[in-house]
């Protein structure tokens, strides 16, 4: 009872935020206060260097892996109508090792060029594969 009490005062200070705050003013603070990164700060290119390396990934429920980059894909460009400011967004690919599948939700990212960076994680798709199932990160971010 207490973890859903957390969860839930938790994800209302969440939402609060989230609606007093443009999404690109949160995709813009760059280091949270133990030196870890928002994905949302690197480009296309930074991980289209990367492909086939090795990410380590771990949960908030500790959960952990090691996952590889198979797929940066092309940055499409976005533009808000409204304010006029352009964003770039693109999808991440990660294969994940057989019975290693990670579930949908927060994760921290480490890789040793680019260090700690937090990510949501989403499963790709509900087949599996011998190399378990890919899991997505998308990125949109102010340019």
């Amino acid at each position: 009872m207490q973890n859903r009490r957390k969860f839930i005062q938790g994800t209302a200070v969440a939402t609060a935020a989230a609606s007093t705050v443009p999404v690109a003013a949160m995709a813009e603070s760059a280091v949270n206060n133990v030196g870890t990164r928002c994905i949302g700060q690197l480009s296309h290119a930074d991980f289209a260097g990367l492909l086939n390396q090795t990410f380590r990934v771990r949960g908030e429920a500790g959960l952990g892996a090691r996952v590889k980059l198979v797929e940066a894909d092309s940055v499409k460009r976005i533009k808000d109508d409204h304010t006029g400011t352009e964003f770039e967004s693109y999808d991440l690919v990660f294969s994940t090792p057989t019975g290693s599948d990670l579930p949908q939700g927060n994760y921290t990212l480490e890789h040793g060029r680019l260090g700690t960076l937090n990510a949501f994680v989403v499963p790709w798709n509900t087949e599996r594969s011998d190399e378990g199932r890919p899991a997505v990160i998308s990125v949109t971010r102010k340019v």
